[in-house]
């Protein structure tokens, strides 16, 4: 009976420690790529001022797996141009052109049950010469579920279109914690 109770006692200790948020000690940060895309840009449709198609950006996959217990959360998410030529020399690496960011989560398995969500926002109009966007995140999302089912990114632009074509990256910042 004396060797159960230092037993029990340390499970309990590791049960109050853990639900207090002292997991969190075995937390850590990764980042992790999302993989580029191309605005589509059209010089007579940048002087008319035509409005960009929400639609053009194809879903980005995004695979984590391996955590089948824990959470994932993003912490951070940007976007960012690189350098672009136009037809005619001009370099169009700008996002100036864009008033509105969305991204969506949604599972890639036809049969999941888990929702669409929405990941990040940003809100503008970008300001001239913008070269990079930070994301507002939910930083309580858990991601786990959609990691375990597989997911894809969904990106809703909003704003005109560019004069030229733009490429554009980015980067998620995670926050694993393994209990």
């Amino acid at each position: 009976m004396k060797a159960l109770l230092p037993r029990s006692l340390l499970a309990l200790l590791t049960l109050t420690l853990t639900a207090a948020g002292c997991g969190d000690a075995l937390a850590f940060e990764v980042n992790a790529a999302v993989e580029e895309f191309k605005v589509p840009g059209d010089p007579e449709l940048f002087h008319l001022g035509a409005p960009l198609d929400e639609g053009q950006v194809p879903p980005i996959p995004i695979s984590l797996s391996g955590l089948s217990r824990g959470s994932i959360t993003v912490v951070a998410l940007r976007f960012f141009s690189l350098p672009t030529v136009a037809e005619d020399g001009t370099l169009t690496d700008g996002l100036d052109f864009l008033h509105h960011v969305d991204v969506i989560v949604e599972p890639t398995r036809a049969s999941s049950t888990l929702p669409r969500r929405r990941l990040g926002i940003w809100t503008g109009p970008a300001k001239p010469g913008t070269n990079s966007l930070p994301m507002v995140v939910d930083p309580t999302f858990d991601l786990r579920p959609y990691a375990q089912d597989g997911f894809q990114l969904r990106i809703g632009t909003g704003g005109l279109v560019p004069y030229g074509d733009v490429t554009i990256k980015g980067e998620m910042r995670l926050r694993i914690n393994p209990l």
